[in-house]
């Protein structure tokens, strides 16, 4: 049997870890419920990006789940040409290191021509000039190297 001190001290321990237990599962549910806006974010910001560059001609779809080390700075969708009903197409948004710090750009990928870099998903403005101006194309060059590796590993490209 335990003792009066005993008991006590494994109440207040179980409400201890019971009220870790709560704050841990509203924490994991939290993270789960806010992925779908989160991606719905992205998926917007692709398409913003598509639009201004060839208007009417990509519609972003379904998410893509990158199953690489690169998914916490990338994410991908299916996308399909409204011009000529293809729907072999993946947008990619990457956030690359630069000297305003870290911009979302844009990859368009088929099949058929590869990974094509579309543009950044800034808002226009003091930032955009200054990548335009002074920002390196290796980073660019870099990241458009690696898409297809990267859609490759994850599955999506069969």
């Amino acid at each position: 049997m335990l003792s009066e001190a005993n008991k006590k001290l494994l109440i207040k321990t179980s409400i201890l870890a019971g009220t870790f237990l709560v704050i841990i599962a509203i924490l994991a549910s939290s993270i789960i419920l806010s992925r779908s806006f989160y991606q719905n974010g992205l998926r917007q910001n692709c398409q913003a990006v598509l639009d201004e560059v060839y208007p009417k001609s990509y519609k972003t779809g379904q998410y893509v789940d990158l199953k690489s080390g690169q998914n916490f700075s990338a994410a991908c969708f299916k996308a399909r040409n409204l011009k000529n009903g293809e729907s072999d197409y993946y947008v990619v948004i990457v956030r690359i290191p630069s000297i305003t710090g870290a911009v979302p750009a844009v990859y368009l990928y088929s099949k058929r021509t590869g990974t094509t870099f579309v543009s950044y998903a800034i808002e226009n403005g003091k930032a955009n000039n200054v990548m335009d101006a002074n920002f390196s194309s290796s980073s660019i060059l870099y990241w458009q190297s690696h898409i297809d590796d990267m859609l490759t590993k994850s599955g999506a490209l069969k």
